[in-house]
């Protein structure tokens, strides 16, 4: 069985999908803005704030490339802030470091949809520096919108949701849109490529191959910005369903509550897990250095991976400086525990974590 870390349309799903297509709604009232990518979506937020260009904008060391690759080519300088190996940042060095530098606005990073009541807190405490607090929740999406501290807020739907690439965003002057429901060649390409892996999925085989392909690093600089106004079905099936939703939520919280009982019975290290109901988790993240027991959870059937990996900044990676950075990419495991993860399978992971360390 593949156990990926992204989820996949079941054959249920699938079927349901061809329903919809002749029942769907020919539009999508929305107060999400769409944009091609998560990454895009950053920018057009920095648009609606009025952030001018030129201006200084702090993200975290610990963040994938594509963040500073497309703010440094729609002309905004970057500047880093490091987390401590707990996870945590220091608020007050991170004031000092708005008013000394002159930050228009700081990204705090809603790490696999399991940080956000600590940036919050973060986000309460920078008020009073009026830099522009924007919330990158690339690894999760927001099922219940909230009032809260932060001027922009965006997602990469494709991170959580079996959905094409699409960037969402929201900022505090919202308004709601219509936006047009079309069946797309994307739709198409991704139900065929669920409908393959759905006959494949239990033949070990193939199972051993998918799971140990690695993720392309694109080293192509895409940085176009583009908005979107029509939602392709894959997307408005999941964005225009609350019930659907919500079940996802519910059975990624019970596996996330069951592995971090397993995790901590059998002493694993853990980071960035504060669940919150409101936000779609990703994945478990635990802290391990041993690649061996990496390669063997991979071989077993799991798609784990370390993030950022390979896709840490540049710039970072050449840096002598942001050890801790640098300890966290080397460090962190994210395993999978979307709606198509089992009981057994969390159960069968860590006994092998609990052998490996005998």
């Amino acid at each position: 069985m593949i156990i990926t870390s992204r989820p996949i349309l079941s054959l249920k799903n699938i079927l349901d999908l061809f329903f919809l297509l002749f029942k769907r709604s020919k539009n999508l009232k929305s107060k999400n803005n769409f944009a091609i990518n998560g990454s895009s979506a950053l920018i057009y937020i920095l648009k609606n704030l009025n952030i001018k260009k030129g201006s200084k904008i702090l993200i975290p060391s610990l963040i994938c490339e594509s963040i500073p690759q497309i703010l440094k080519s729609n002309n905004f300088e970057v500047q880093y802030y490091e987390h401590n190996i707990d996870g945590s940042i220091n608020h007050k060095n991170l004031k000092n470091l708005i008013q000394k530098k002159k930050i228009k606005a700081i990204v705090l990073v809603n790490y696999f949809g399991l940080n956000y009541l600590y940036n919050l807190k973060i986000a309460k405490n920078l008020r009073e520096t009026k830099c522009k607090l924007i919330h990158d929740c690339s690894h999760t999406y927001e099922i219940n919108t909230q009032n809260d501290e932060f001027d922009g807020i965006f997602f990469s739907l494709k991170k959580t949701l079996p959905v094409p690439s699409l960037g969402v965003f929201r900022t505090k002057n919202e308004i709601f849109k219509h936006y047009k429901v079309r069946l797309t060649h994307k739709d198409i390409m991704y139900l065929v490529l669920y409908l393959i892996i759905n006959f494949f999925k239990n033949i070990s085989y193939f199972n051993k191959k998918f799971v140990n392909l690695n993720r392309i690093n694109l080293k192509s600089k895409n940085t176009d910005i583009d908005r979107i106004y029509k939602i392709n079905l894959l997307t408005y099936s999941f964005l225009n369903s609350k019930k659907r939703l919500n079940k996802i939520l519910f059975l990624r919280k019970k596996n996330y509550y069951y592995i971090k009982k397993l995790c901590k019975l059998n002493n694993q290290k853990l980071i960035f897990n504060n669940f919150h109901k409101n936000f779609l988790p990703q994945v478990f993240t635990i802290l391990n250095s041993d690649d061996k027991l990496f390669d063997k959870i991979k071989k077993e059937g799991f798609k784990i991976f370390r993030w950022p990996g390979k896709e840490l900044p540049e710039y970072i990676k050449r840096s002598k400086g942001y050890k801790k950075t640098k300890f966290l990419n080397n460090n962190i495991i994210c395993i999978p525990i979307h709606d198509l993860v089992e009981s057994k399978d969390l159960n069968k992971l860590i006994k092998i974590i609990k052998n490996h360390d005998k």
